[in-house]
């Protein structure tokens, strides 16, 4: 499985362009703006929550698991496959299910970067969206990443189907996107602090 923060690298930009009509490159970056301004960029009253589906392989091995991503003011909480990653704005947690682990650790300002970036209003304003060789694909390149991502659309051209991008020994597939917005509540906010019962603790935090 590759890390964390490459998967977060890629997927929080392309996440953007799910549910959205294709036309030509100049309709693709309008309707990205109006979409973004509709479901993406927050607001002090909302929260933004991403459900989707995460593939990836390599010559030897392969995995697949759902996974979900939670972003709120300064706060969010990205869960895949057997890690998840937590921050209140202050304190940062990451917790790995296989050796029932939970990690206290000092921020990671490029991780936290990554994903809060896009909730600036001039994200798209350097996008290139190519047509790739295969039907009902193109190929877009964003701000935040050196690795092209392929963008497999249904026949009609009004949904993706599937988000491919590859790194020099893995290939990674996205599918499944769901984006929806919720109002903060007390419920909300415990999914930012993590408490697992029995899980090892470890304090890696500078001082500590």
């Amino acid at each position: 499985m590759t890390s964390i923060r490459t998967i977060t690298n890629i997927f929080t930009g392309i996440l953007l362009l799910s549910q959205l009509v294709f036309a030509n490159d100049d309709q693709i970056i309008s309707d990205l703006r109006e979409w973004y301004s509709l479901h993406w960029a927050q607001t002090d009253s909302q929260a933004v929550k991403v459900s989707f589906n995460y593939a990836w392989k390599n010559d030897y091995d392969s995995g697949e698991y759902p996974s979900k991503l939670l972003i709120f003011d300064e706060k969010f909480r990205l869960e895949m496959g057997p890690k998840t990653i937590v921050t209140d704005g202050e304190h940062w947690q990451t917790y790995d299910s296989r050796s029932n682990q939970l990690f206290w650790h000092d921020p990671d300002t490029t991780l936290k970067g990554i994903i809060l970036q896009y909730t600036q209003p001039r994200l798209f304003d350097h996008i290139i969206l190519e047509e790739a060789e295969s039907p009902h694909t193109i190929q877009a390149n964003f701000p935040a990443s050196t690795t092209p991502v392929i963008i497999r659309m249904s026949d009609d051209h009004r949904s993706i189907q599937e988000l491919i991008f590859h790194e020099p020994t893995m290939e990674h597939r996205i599918s499944s996107i769901q984006i929806s917005s919720t109002l903060p509540s007390d419920a909300l906010q415990t999914q930012f602090y993590l408490k697992v019962e029995n899980a090892f603790e470890f304090d890696l935090r500078t001082g500590k």
